[in-house]
């Protein structure tokens, strides 16, 4: 798996995990690793996260109770962790899921997890999901979200 041959090849303090197809603001990698260093968290992510709707033209926030808290569960989308953890976080062989199987490596080795605030970061949503790798439509992805407004809402989600 391309993602574990990168994190055994990096050589500084941290690894980020991130979507070709979703949004990261100037300070998302520095806001990681403010949670990582001063919470003394091994494996930090988002599970609450502003999405953009563009066929919708809509914003939403999934899961808003579910911010700075000891959580198991964050978007694959969003991890970031020490590096001298990376023999016990590894991806599985999969084509979808594959964050979900590191979570629970995580788990099994006893590392704090800690999901951040929703900031520095949009889940973006193609109109297609021809155009994503999880085909999650729209209505599925607002049973769990909060509608905010339309348009893109960029000055809420950059803190």
């Amino acid at each position: 798996v391309s993602q574990n041959i990168a994190i055994e090849n990096s050589n500084g303090e941290f690894w980020a995990k991130m979507d070709d197809d979703d949004w990261y603001f100037p300070n998302y990698l520095k806001d990681m690793i403010i949670k990582l260093r001063l919470g003394d968290y091994d494996l930090v992510g988002k599970n609450s996260a502003f999405v953009y709707f563009d066929g919708a033209n809509q914003t939403a926030i999934r899961n808003p109770g579910m911010m700075s808290v000891d959580n198991n569960n964050l978007r694959g989308a969003t991890l970031v962790s020490k590096n001298k953890f990376s023999e016990h976080l590894t991806f599985g062989d999969l084509k979808t899921g594959e964050d979900s199987e590191l979570l629970k490596k995580a788990k099994t080795h006893g590392l704090k997890i800690y999901a951040s605030d929703p900031f520095n970061f949009m889940i973006y949503r193609s109109a297609s999901t021809d155009q994503h790798t999880w085909k999650m439509e729209q209505k599925g992805l607002m049973a769990t979200s909060l509608l905010l407004g339309s348009g893109q809402l960029f000055d809420i989600c950059e803190f």
